[in-house]
């Protein structure tokens, strides 16, 4: 479940958790000063303080349940995360039902995206910095990078799956969740009163197909086990854009970022070259 956390008290939670959901990922944009700047209440007033507070709450149940509290950056809040890290640090560490994960804010289209302050090109790089940063600190993180060292396709987009859709309150079954119903070549079926499915083999065909055997550059590529050239199969519509990932494209960032993160649980030995003996 994805929440903005503000009514998920601990009560509510409890029920969750006794329907079986299990997994919740709620966000937070940056210090609490940030977090308001962008987030406040609709009639004016803090959202943070509640949704902080419901966190804090969540500690008090032993149920098994995982919480991922997503931190949204830009350049607006890049400078202050570390206030909302040592706060996190402060009151969740090692608790492991609290996992951190970096994300950035993008321009994913529609009346506001002028106004973003994103960091563009240099997303990836400050969200491996606040990474490493976190992992100087008590914090759990959820796995970095770990469609890189999974099954193969782990990075392959939702949209790309045949078996994953979008049901919409009036019966539109969408593939992506960016487009919605603002595109038509996103609206691949109908649910009907009977709860039955039509669906347009042919729109749905665009999305599911495997675009790399198309691609000439994809099936040159190293990274195609991981991607297969469908990292988000939303920009294949796009003529003359391909998706390739992030870590890709900033290969020698990733490995070196992965390396770093890693030391601190590495099995590590020194070798005794006069005995031959790893200590």
């Amino acid at each position: 479940m994805t929440t903005n956390g503000f009514l998920l008290t601990e009560k509510v939670l409890a029920e969750l958790l006794n329907y079986g959901v299990r997994r919740f990922q709620i966000s937070l944009d940056g210090s609490p000063a940030d977090h308001d700047c962008k987030r406040g209440l609709k009639g004016g007033g803090s959202s943070f303080r509640t949704i902080y507070d419901n966190l804090k709450a969540a500690r008090n149940l032993s149920e098994q349940f995982t919480i991922v509290v997503r931190i949204n950056f830009d350049n607006d809040n890049l400078p202050h995360v570390q206030e909302l890290l040592e706060m996190l640090e402060r009151d969740f560490a090692g608790n492991t039902h609290f996992e951190i994960l970096f994300h950035p804010v993008c321009k994913w289209g529609g009346p506001n995206d002028g106004n973003l302050n994103v960091c563009g090109s240099t997303a990836y790089l400050s969200g491996l910095a606040l990474s490493k940063k976190a992992s100087t600190m008590a914090l759990t993180q959820v796995a970095q990078l770990s469609q890189m060292q999974g099954l193969r396709g782990g990075n392959v987009c939702t949209a790309a799956r045949p078996y994953c859709f979008i049901l919409a309150a009036d019966g539109k079954i969408m593939k992506c969740s960016l487009p919605m119903d603002h595109e038509d070549y996103n609206i691949v079926g109908h649910l009907g009163p009977d709860g039955v499915p039509t669906i347009d083999d042919e729109k749905l065909a665009r999305w599911v197909a495997p675009s790399f055997e198309d691609d000439d550059m994809c099936k040159k590529c190293f990274y195609l086990p991981v991607c297969q050239g469908c990292r988000c199969q939303n920009i294949r519509f796009t003529p003359g854009f391909r998706p390739c990932p992030e870590e890709k494209l900033n290969i020698a960032a990733t490995l070196t970022s992965l390396w770093e993160r890693r030391q601190s649980t590495a099995r590590q030995y020194c070798i005794k070259a006069d005995q031959g003996i790893a200590v």
